[in-house]
């Protein structure tokens, strides 16, 4: 069964954090943020984080061993020209490129070596110019 945990970039600090994905109010207000609660996933223990950065975690590992979430850019280990972005498509999580409809993404890495490069958050220009 697959570990399900989830990243986003804090609204404080700007810097990634990771775990149970939950929602928030604001005592001053009645606003509600996205929050990720770490730890022991006590909801004491929550970072507000930009919604727009939320990424789930793929259940999958690039060759080095680094846990691939959605949003993250993955670049072939055996050939450098062929760049994606990891995204959630009909339920399942797949690869993307400019030009490229998505292939599965358990199907890609069993087939290629590929290595976490960035995210487009933090890295878009990485996919720029990509075919």
């Amino acid at each position: 069964m697959r570990e399900i945990k989830f990243r986003g970039k804090s609204i404080l600090g700007n810097n990634w954090t990771y775990g149970f994905l939950t929602k928030k109010k604001i005592r001053s207000s009645d606003e509600i943020l996205f929050a990720i609660a770490t730890g022991d996933c006590s909801l004491a223990e929550t970072t507000p984080i930009d919604s727009q950065t939320i990424g789930q975690f793929t259940g999958l590992k690039d060759v080095y061993g680094v846990d691939i979430y959605e949003g993250d850019i993955i670049q072939s280990v055996n050939h450098l020209t062929e760049i994606f972005e990891v995204a959630m498509i009909d339920g399942a999580f797949r690869i993307l490129a400019e030009g490229f409809k998505g292939e599965d993404l358990y199907w890609t890495l069993k087939h290629d070596n590929f290595k976490v490069i960035g995210n487009i958050h933090d890295n878009p220009d990485l996919l720029e110019g990509v075919d």
